[in-house]
């Protein structure tokens, strides 16, 4: 399956067109195969999706096609803005504090459940 990304990210229109309020905390939650990691795709990606600067992904199943048409398209993006606006790392033990994410950061935890740290998880909420 072929996905289609926007070349830069507009936010400005993305925040005029947004569905959710700002800030946002969200959890999507479904059974295996429901979906939920193309809602999020959708969500990163669409013009009425949430608009962010900096894209953080901490998940043990980077393998999928959706994310690695992802991390392509941001590695792109990053070397024609010339600096790093994505990060996507496949150890969700690898996580990061809440106040080390850049300002304005779309953070997904995707199959993180069963980590040590849940208390950094809870920190963001």
């Amino acid at each position: 399956m072929k996905y289609k990304i926007d070349p830069i990210p507009n936010i400005i229109n993305k925040a005029k067109k947004r569905i959710f309020p700002l800030p946002l905390r969200c959890l999507i939650v479904g059974i295996s195969g429901c979906g939920k990691t193309t809602l999020l795709y959708n969500l990163i990606i669409k013009e009425w999706g949430i608009p962010f600067h900096y894209l953080y992904i901490f998940s043990k199943s980077l393998e999928q096609d959706i994310y690695q048409n992802l991390k392509k398209a941001y590695e792109k993006l990053s070397v024609k803005e010339d600096r790093e606006i994505a990060y996507f790392l496949n150890n969700c033990e690898e996580l990061i504090l809440n106040d080390e994410c850049e300002p304005n950061s779309l953070v997904v935890f995707d199959d993180c459940i069963n980590v040590q740290q849940q208390q950094i998880i809870k920190d963001y909420f």
